[in-house]
């Protein structure tokens, strides 16, 4: 990936890059979504390693989730390519497939808030929306939001995913 501005070229993140936490480069980088600056992307090196979303701001790239880690209390097993929405300000949306080691295996929506600066311990999770198995697709989600205090237009994110997995996507909505 790179950036185009004031008549320069700047690399993003191309097959030089390392990969945060890991002894390789990246091997592959997969849909992106900008917001404000920042840009969120799914990555890994050689042979899966490091597989994750990541967010680029200010020069410096970080992972925001990995597979093996943490979610939800379940274990991510893989993050497909996410939309060119699912960024929007501070908020990143995301399909994630998770497991409970024992057989169980769940497909959810989920919205993390990368606000922190760079460098900063990972994002904070939202469950928006989740189905279990291929059996059991959703077929529609209602979703009611409570906000607290005064709400401005970045304060709320929706994400939506496809009942078969397909790309996630981000919308922010106004709030009267």
């Amino acid at each position: 990936l790179y950036d185009h501005a004031q008549g320069s070229i700047r690399v993003i993140v191309d097959g030089n890059t390392p990969v945060p936490g890991t002894s390789t480069t990246f091997a592959s980088v997969a849909r992106f979504s900008l917001s404000n600056g920042r840009v969120a992307f799914v990555g890994q090196g050689p042979a899966f390693e490091g597989r994750g979303l990541y967010l680029y701001e200010d020069g410096a790239i970080r992972p925001v989730i990995l597979t093996g880690q943490p979610l939800d209390g379940l274990t991510v097993t893989g993050l497909p390519e996410i939309g060119p929405e699912a960024l929007s300000g501070s908020r990143l949306a995301f399909l994630a497939f998770v497991t409970d080691g024992a057989g169980l295996f769940v497909r959810g929506v989920y919205v993390a808030d990368v606000g922190g600066p760079v460098g900063a311990p990972s994002a904070s999770f939202q469950n928006s929306a989740s189905s279990v198995g291929e059996s059991s697709p959703v077929a529609s989600v209602s979703i009611a939001l409570t906000v607290p205090g005064p709400a401005t237009t970045s304060d709320v994110t929706v994400a939506f995913a496809s009942a078969n997995g397909s790309l996630p996507f981000g919308l922010a909505l106004p709030l009267s």
